[in-house]
């Protein structure tokens, strides 16, 4: 089952904000989201499969590629705080032959990339759950940006060892 990226879906996402009670000694935020917030990369529509905790790619042939959005105003709650921005994925790389890809990204709104920074599972490729973080600096934020995920999934194995983006988040913590 393929699912088509729909608009209604990212807004409610990007109100899906935890504040977590914070004392003089300790504040958080976090913003999660599910795999199934991310979008299939153009062309991989056919390749890209979603259930309740994951996009996954279903193709034994080719790699696909997931888009996962982090909606700008996640962000504005770090304009006037001493945290820095934190962004966790969590995924699963069943693949023996090929790493898990993802780099986030830091946009101008007109495309012009501004940061960019890629992580690989080298060396993992399990069933269990591993993450990949991005720290960056509040300097990175503002108007006129868009922040984002970007991650290629290996092919998979066969139907039922399948490499997988399970969840990200958007987090502070000081």
């Amino acid at each position: 089952m393929t699912r088509a990226p729909t608009i209604a879906a990212l807004g409610i996402a990007a109100f899906a904000v935890i504040l977590l009670p914070s004392s003089a000694a300790h504040a958080q935020y976090e913003w999660p989201s599910p795999a199934t917030n991310c979008t299939a990369g153009k062309g991989d529509n056919a390749n890209i499969d979603y259930n309740s905790t994951a996009a996954f790619n279903t193709s034994t042939t080719s790699a696909a590629k997931v888009y996962c959005p982090i909606p700008y105003e996640s962000f504005i709650l770090f304009t006037n705080t001493t945290m820095d921005p934190i962004v966790d994925l969590n995924y699963i790389d069943q693949s023996s032959t090929a790493d898990v890809r993802c780099t986030l990204h830091v946009d101008l709104f007109d495309g012009t990339p501004q940061v960019s920074q890629t992580m690989l599972s080298t060396g993992v490729h399990d069933a269990a759950v591993h993450s990949f973080t991005w720290t960056f600096s509040r300097d990175l934020i503002g108007a006129g940006r868009v922040y984002s995920v970007s991650c290629t999934i290996p092919a998979a194995s066969s139907s039922t060892v399948r490499s997988s983006i399970r969840s990200y988040r958007l987090r502070g913590d000081r």
